[in-house]
């Protein structure tokens, strides 16, 4: 006859006053669902707190602070008072709309949306030189051969830092 595999039934069958999927056949294991929307609030939330947690090494600090070199190209530092870099890191950080990849002109739009800033205080020529910055120290990554980013886990942890050392510990920039 052949092998049996189980299938779901759209409409759940009430059975001795309980909800209980029907499988055909009955012995069959049960069908694997996805994390409950709760689960995954909690795995989010989880990781949040990892990141808020985590340390990093003053070596990093320094390194990300030293010019890069890629190949005869030197890349500037990132520098805490350079107000362009900290906005696009906290709106890569920021709960309420932390994606996981992103074109620069999507990014563009957040960032001024974010800030409410108007279209000529922070070009997308600008948004793409601080990416290339962030780029040259692995806190962002170009995946594959697309036009799309994402930030690295390291980006995500040094980025954490580097958001809240500016804001908390040195304050809003003077301007």
């Amino acid at each position: 006859m052949g092998r049996q595999y189980p299938v779901a039934v759209a409409e759940p069958e009430r059975q001795r006053g309980r909800k209980r999927d029907r499988f055909v056949p009955s012995s069959s294991p049960r069908l694997r669902r996805g994390p409950s929307p709760a689960g995954a609030e909690r795995a989010r939330r989880a990781e949040q707190a990892e990141l808020l947690a985590s340390t990093v090494d003053t070596g990093q600090l320094a390194a990300l602070a030293a010019p890069t070199l890629i190949g005869q190209r030197r890349v500037p530092g990132l520098k805490l008072h350079d107000d362009r870099v900290v906005r696009l890191l906290e709106t890569l950080l920021h709960p309420g709309g932390f994606i996981r990849d992103w074109t620069t002109r999507q990014l563009h739009t957040r960032v001024v949306a974010r800030n409410h800033l108007a279209a000529d205080d922070n070009r997308l020529s600008q948004l793409r030189y601080d990416l290339s910055k962030l780029r040259a120290k692995r806190l962002v990554e170009r995946i594959g051969n697309t036009r799309r980013y994402r930030l690295t886990p390291a980006g995500l942890k040094l980025g954490v830092l580097l958001v809240k050392l500016r804001t908390r510990i040195l304050g809003p920039s003077p301007a």
